[in-house]
């Protein structure tokens, strides 16, 4: 099964955040994003990534050069040719994705941004409101305390 196990080392490496492919151009946003606003969070999705790194080459060397008996041998046929050439289409999309991603981002960025102007006023508004209620907020929770604990 040498064409499977080409295939599935090509999607791997893409797991792992390889550089040219897809995923590397998300974490490394992920990873640009979290240095620039909160440092001490960049060593959590960092131990994640190591993680993955580790657990998808042993996923790999078990897979591919694990032990199998002779019977399943049998079973086993190496990808057709209608297989191979869907995966060969997802092949060239990683890559392309992984090499030029201002072809996808472009479409995203202004809607993120959007979105977090939105978000941002919508906190906004919501602590103005929790401002606002925070007296009528405390007055209910000290009735509440009162009526739980009996409390005169």
């Amino acid at each position: 099964m040498p064409l499977f196990s080409a295939f599935l080392f090509f999607f791997i490496i893409s797991n792992v955040a390889f550089p040219g492919t897809s995923n590397f151009i998300g974490e490394l946003l992920l990873f640009f994003g979290l240095i620039t606003k909160i440092k001490i969070m960049f060593f959590i999705p960092f131990l994640g990534a190591f993680l993955c790194l580790a657990y998808t080459i042993l996923f790999f060397n078990r897979i591919i050069f694990g032990t199998l008996k002779v019977y399943h041998n049998i079973k086993f046929m190496d990808l057709t040719f209608l297989e191979a050439f869907a995966l060969v289409i997802f092949i060239i999309c990683n890559i392309i994705l992984g090499l030029v991603p201002n072809i996808f981002i472009s479409f995203i960025s202004i809607d993120i941004i959007t979105l977090l102007s939105e978000f941002e006023l919508k906190l906004y508004m919501q602590d103005l409101y929790s401002m606002v209620n925070m007296q009528q907020n405390l007055g209910v929770l000290v009735s509440f305390l009162r009526q739980y604990f009996f409390i005169n």
